[in-house]
């Protein structure tokens, strides 16, 4: 999980942008079930919400892993 959160922030940080959605495949949180087909939303280098339902801002730079 350490390796996950190191790749957020790194990509939080080289995109320039201040809020950051990655479409991932599979979510793997530290509690609860894994999270198909979700989004992580990044806000200023911080993880602001996880989950299949996000809504995902339209500044929002988007990325899919």
């Amino acid at each position: 999980m350490a390796v996950c959160a190191a790749t957020i922030l790194w990509v939080s940080l080289s995109a320039g942008a201040d809020t950051i959605a990655i479409k991932a495949g599979k979510i793997i949180p530290v509690s609860g079930p894994e999270i198909a087909d979700g989004v992580v939303l990044v806000r200023d280098g911080k993880i602001a919400a996880v989950g299949k339902s996000v809504a995902i801002p339209s500044d929002a730079k988007v990325l899919e892993a």
